[in-house]
């Protein structure tokens, strides 16, 4: 039975309750929101339309902000997170813990990235040297911002999915693992000494007439 569009809605909104999907929900917004709003403010920059910076300001501080519940749910789904990967492999374990520390260590760039925009909108990005300015450090802020979040979007990537070419070796499966429907078949080609004696004699024996 497939799921209706109102169980689908259901689970959607039951599954905001774990901390893990929360985390895996917002991390996208810390790179490509912040991406969406510097690209925003510099076209608006250069064809000078106000409201368009104002517009993309908002949007990149608003994605800025997306970092503290981030970190919050983060910090909640890391106790279970270690404790899967504890029997799992205590590599990728440790591996997500230093991430997590390595995010929380970066607070202090999307914390300024948020007060250089707000105060980019109050000043005018083309008011006068002081709003020029402040654009320029936005700029540079909200680059290192997304390079940030894109390589620790990757380090996470690397604990999650043990196949990345990163990784030295492939996971192994056993056939066990897979249903059995989707289990690849198993063939078997007869050799040529696994003839019988009496068809290879009946073969030897056969007689072909000729065409007249």
């Amino acid at each position: 039975m497939k799921p209706t569009s109102l169980s689908k809605t259901q689970q959607l909104l039951n599954a905001f309750d774990d901390p893990e999907y929360r985390f895996l929900l917002l991390e996208p917004i810390l790179s490509y929101g912040i991406a969406l709003g510097l690209i925003l403010f510099s076209i608006a920059f250069f064809v000078n339309q106000s409201r368009l910076q104002i517009g993309g300001l908002i949007t990149l501080g608003l994605s800025a902000l997306a970092f503290v519940p981030y970190m919050s749910a983060r910090r909640l789904a890391l106790p279970r997170i270690e404790q899967i990967y504890r029997f799992e492999s205590s590599t990728r374990g440790k591996m997500f813990y230093e991430n997590t520390i390595a995010w929380s260590a970066s607070t202090w760039m999307y914390t300024t990235l948020v007060i250089l925009g707000v105060a980019t909108i109050i000043v005018g990005s083309r008011r006068n040297q002081l709003g020029i300015g402040l654009s320029v450090a936005t700029t540079i802020v909200a680059i290192l911002s997304i390079q940030n979040s894109v390589w620790l979007h990757y380090q996470d990537s690397l604990a999650y999915h043990p196949n990345l070419k990163a990784h030295q070796a492939p996971i192994t499966e056993t056939a066990s693992q897979y249903p059995s429907h989707t289990r690849p078949r198993e063939t078997t080609v007869s050799s040529p000494t696994s003839t019988t004696p009496s068809r290879v004699k009946q073969r030897q024996t056969r007689q072909v007439r000729p065409i007249q």
